[in-house]
């Protein structure tokens, strides 16, 4: 939270070609009344009809369904120029029946010859891997979607789109692809189940993007011109995706995952009995409604995530890692983005770790939890969560020897509950309220490492225009804790401007 001393950062960027050598000056006087019109990119459809013969996913588009298709090609450079057409052209046909959607991709290579990756490790980076990329915004908003993405050896890739462009891929699913290499080109097949996605019933116009990476040309492109300023997977430059008719509708979806670890110790040297472990727990996954997801958890394991990378930190700021905990992923830009990168009003990696009087790191049992989240209608979304995590014993001084004893660190409830409402074509109004709450306080344990309780409350607003040239955000929230009643307030505002020749930010 920020305190009694508040800063002004003002970081103005200006760059013209013709203008290099113009004083800063010129620029710095010339915002106020600078405009540069930027035409929106003609809006580019296609359309996609039922299959009329069965789909075998095999990287062969030999079917008569993918004959009669509609194709999206004359796919436009991003990237190093973007006033031009790819010289590696893409074409994509698309289908569906009651289960799937089918994607047939032909990608063709105008240098024949050996395909540059960076990993065959699921979920690899994008600019340095070659792949085509499939960006489905099924609501319509141009803020939130999917991705899926193959490189030339079939090595998936999916994330989660939020606020237009940010991309987790830590999001996973089951879909299911192949992909034929052939000298001048390579053919990708995917079905990708109707029940991964969350999309309104009967909504028969979907935004959708096409983007490729052909690392060995060096060439972005995709199916409709996006200016190189932005990102190409941008959802404020999709194109339109036509239902002939409407997609199934959604169906239930229930995902339950049990698990039991067991374990057994035993000192022989000591000649003591085996001392058998044991633990359950299960993970349920509901949806409620086609867009609205209900996430449940009972002692979790989360043995399997990826690990973090590891870091070495050299100053006195905190890292923030990403969220990997599946439980915590779907809509989680209703939670995570509150506020700006440096004071987040929440932060879920806090929830089952803690510190103790002795500042060291103890990790805590989460208990149960709930989480409700996702869209209400086109314009509201909520989020909503509670999570109770178990009680622990902590070291009380540095160089303790036993640093599972000694102070205590009692069990905590963890409260957020989030409503945002979109504004305009890709703006939105939220507030947020987040509560830790100790379920054990002792007011006269002096070695309790927490206090009783710690509130947040705040407003974010966040604007954006249909070409993302202007964007805007401001935030303020207020912190209620019954050790630290001062500097309570946080507050930030930034403006940008982004143009082909000229970008501009102001941040408070």
């Amino acid at each position: 939270m920020s305190g009694t001393n508040i800063t002004y950062d003002i970081v103005i960027f200006a760059q013209h070609l013709a203008l290099m050598k113009q004083v800063l000056l010129v620029a710095i006087i010339s915002i106020p009344f600078f405009a540069v019109s930027q035409n929106l990119p003609q809006e580019a459809k296609v359309s996609i009809s039922k299959a009329i013969d069965l789909i075998k996913v095999d990287g062969i588009l030999n079917e008569e369904t993918w004959a009669k298709a509609d194709v999206a090609k004359d796919f436009y450079q991003s990237y190093p120029v973007d006033n031009d057409f790819a010289t590696s052209q893409t074409e994509v046909r698309i289908a569906f029946d009651d289960n799937f959607m089918y994607f047939g991709i032909i990608c063709y290579d105008p240098s024949p010859g050996k395909y540059i990756v960076e990993s065959l490790r699921r979920d690899w980076g994008f600019r340095n891997t070659e792949n085509v990329g499939i960006y489905i915004d099924p609501f319509n908003d141009k803020t939130n979607g999917f991705i899926f993405a193959l490189s030339p050896y079939n090595v998936q890739r999916e994330g989660l789109i939020a606020n237009a462009r940010d991309i987790s891929t830590d999001w996973d699913n089951k879909w299911y692809s192949e992909v034929t290499n052939f000298e001048d080109k390579w053919i990708v097949e995917i079905a990708i189940p109707f029940k991964t996605l969350r999309y309104k019933n009967n909504l028969t116009e979907w935004n959708i993007q096409f983007i490729r990476n052909d690392v060995k040309n060096n060439e972005i492109s995709g199916w409709t011109a996006v200016a190189q300023q932005f990102r190409p997977s941008n959802l404020g430059f999709a194109g339109k995706l036509i239902w002939n008719e409407p997609p199934p509708p959604p169906k239930p979806n229930i995902s339950v995952i049990p698990y039991v670890l067991g374990q057994a110790t035993k000192d022989y040297e000591e000649g003591t009995d085996a001392e058998p472990i044991g633990k359950i727990g299960l993970d349920a996954k509901i949806a409620v409604t086609s867009s609205l997801n209900l996430d449940l958890t009972v002692n979790p394991d989360f043995s399997q995530v990826e690990v973090d990378q590891q870091i070495v930190n050299l100053d006195r700021f905190e890292l923030f890692f990403p969220e990997r905990r599946q439980f915590f992923l779907e809509n989680s830009d209703l939670y995570a983005r509150s506020g700006f990168p440096s004071s987040r009003a929440f932060f879920s990696r806090r929830i089952g770790i803690a510190s103790d009087t002795s500042g060291n790191r103890v990790e805590i049992p989460i208990l149960f939890g709930a989480r409700l989240s996702g869209k209400i209608n086109k314009d509201w979304r909520i989020g909503l969560m509670n999570m109770q995590t178990a009680a622990r014993k902590g070291s009380v001084l540095p160089g303790t020897e036993n640093v599972n004893g000694g102070s205590n660190l009692s069990g905590q409830n963890y409260t957020a509950a989030v409503i945002q409402r979109q504004l305009w074509t890709r703006s939105n109004i939220g507030a947020i309220f987040i509560n830790r709450q100790s379920t054990q306080y002792d007011p006269t344990d002096t070695t309790n490492s927490t206090s009783a309780f710690n509130r947040v409350a705040g407003v974010d607003f966040n604007f954006a225009d249909k070409t993302n040239t202007w964007i805007a955000n401001v935030y303020v929230h207020t912190s209620f804790d019954p050790v630290s009643k001062k500097n309570a307030i946080s507050q930030g505002s930034f403006v940008g401007y982004q143009s082909r020749h000229w970008t501009l930010f102001y941040g408070y």
